[in-house]
């Protein structure tokens, strides 16, 4: 988790330009890779955000939605990556519903991060 919250704050910081760079209309992003400008809209979720995966339906009665916490952007069409609270595991989605954090996630994330060997809290993770 701290490894996404890492490579997300890293991708932001390249995506806008510096006044002090070599150019103050391109970002590194756009002077290294070519990347189109980043548009402010496309940016939905924050690290952290408690949301609800859309999984599709199959008629049966197995669940449609996964519990999960956004990790990062993972392209520029508005697609996440996210930790699935299921299995811990990260997940990529363009369907969501983001829902307000109850205690019962707040402890699926400790577990997770004890598991992994994380000491993180409440305040760690950027809850309100």
């Amino acid at each position: 988790m701290t490894e996404e919250m890492i490579l997300g704050v890293t991708k932001m910081l390249n995506a806008f330009p510096n006044k002090e760079d070599v150019s103050s209309d391109l970002s590194p992003d756009a002077i290294v890779l070519d990347t189109p400008k980043l548009d402010y809209n496309n940016i939905k979720l924050s690290f952290g955000s408690y949301v609800n995966l859309h999984d599709g339906t199959d008629n049966t009665m197995k669940s449609r939605t996964v519990g999960a916490i956004t990790l990062r952007p993972s392209n520029e069409h508005g697609s996440y990556y996210f930790m699935s609270l299921r299995s811990g595991r990260r997940l990529n989605s363009s369907r969501w519903t983001q829902l307000p954090i109850t205690d019962e996630v707040i402890n699926r994330i400790k577990n997770i991060c004890a598991y992994e060997d994380q000491d993180m809290t409440k305040e760690d993770l950027c809850f309100e």
